[in-house]
């Protein structure tokens, strides 16, 4: 297919997986744990990420041509690059289309790789995908629950990596994000947006920010008005897999012998999988978070104090990739101090998003 032909066939996906919102749904709560909220946010997301892609590699783009090295023979195949992407299970469907349809757009072969929880709504993608008229072997899927050792093997064989959101190690879990409240933020926002960012969907999806740094004149304020949206909240989506049951008991006793003292702890879940726990909320000691472990994927908060916006920074240059930030102060006062930090998604007064803006994604596969 030509540019144009792509463009066209992405429109007709849209069309097919809006009809198919009911299913889609049913799966994403039945298949892959998401809570009814969750599911149909997933799936108002996955709508506006096919849109925005579809629309950043219209036909007004320049075409993509494969890079070479050194100069090829003029009677060689143009062939499309075979490009992986993986499927992350607190995002399957949003993952899925960011990791794939750029390449896609671009003419290019496409691998997903993903795992038991998530290869049946990727599947039901991919099916949408031919019926709407996907050339034949453009994109195929490999499943395997050993995901870790799926992707090392599809990473060698590749020729290229999809650019995608917080994508998975497979040897080490990735660093928490960070929300933090400044002496001059809002309380009440920020408090939200821990809810959002730390509990929605088991806090699994990328954008989660586990740790959360408060300034010592905002903290009496921020934990009324936490506890008071923790009340509310209820809990639907399960946790990834089994042993993430036993990481967050164990990650919990070990915080609270290193002292750490609980702000609300949660029920532990009964023994029916998947297990849907409630939130856990932990107040770091006075010696802040470095003496803790690493909080797992779950829905966790841990609020650590701080009284100098220096100690933020430093805490910032050991967290992950997202940061939200409330503040009063204006951005072009805090931009040369944020400047130096590694997380490429800074949000201001509100939870950090998940995904990958479409101008970065096509920025990597050679745009």
């Amino acid at each position: 297919m030509c540019q144009t032909q792509r463009a066209r066939w992405s429109f007709r996906l849209q069309r097919a997986l809006a009809v198919r919102h009911a299913a889609l749904r049913t799966v994403l709560q039945d298949v892959c744990g998401l809570g009814p909220a969750d599911a149909e946010t997933e799936l108002r997301s996955s709508r506006a990420t096919l849109l925005r892609h579809t629309v950043a590699a219209g036909p007004h783009r320049a075409p993509w041509r494969r890079p070479r090295s050194g100069t090829p023979s003029p009677h060689a195949p143009q062939r499309p690059a075979v490009v992986m992407s993986h499927v992350d299970g607190a995002r399957p469907l949003v993952s899925l289309l960011e990791g794939a349809l750029p390449a896609l757009l671009k003419g290019m072969t496409v691998v997903s790789e993903t795992d038991h929880r998530t290869a049946v709504p990727t599947l039901a993608v991919l099916a949408t995908a031919r019926e709407a008229g996907l050339r034949p072997g453009g994109w195929a899927v490999a499943v395997d629950r050993r995901a870790a050792d799926l992707r090392c093997v599809l990473t060698e064989h590749a020729d290229e990596v999809s650019p995608q959101c917080c994508a998975w190690d497979p040897w080490r879990l990735p660093p928490p994000g960070l929300l933090v409240l400044r002496h001059d933020g809002d309380a009440r926002a920020a408090a939200r947006a821990t809810i959002w960012s730390c509990f929605a969907r088991a806090g699994r999806h990328c954008a989660a920010t586990p740790l959360g740094a408060v300034h010592d004149t905002r903290l009496t304020a921020f934990l009324d008005h936490l506890a008071r949206e923790a009340a509310r909240f209820r809990p639907a989506t399960a946790l990834p897999h089994r042993q993430w049951h036993a990481l967050l008991t164990e990650w919990t006793d070990a915080a609270l012998g290193a002292g750490a003292r609980p702000v609300r702890t949660g029920t532990p879940p009964g023994r029916a999988f998947p297990p849907v726990p409630d939130p856990i909320l932990l107040m770091a000691p006075p010696h802040g978070a470095e003496g803790l472990p690493r909080p797992p994927l779950g829905p966790v908060a841990l609020l650590v104090r701080f009284s100098a916006w220096a100690e933020v920074l430093h805490l910032a240059r050991r967290t992950g990739p997202h940061l939200g930030v409330f503040t009063r102060t204006r951005l072009a006062q805090l931009s040369p101090q944020l400047a130096g930090l590694a997380s490429p998604h800074i949000q201001l007064n509100a939870a950090p998003n998940a995904g990958l803006p479409p101008g970065l994604a096509h920025a990597g596969l050679g745009m």
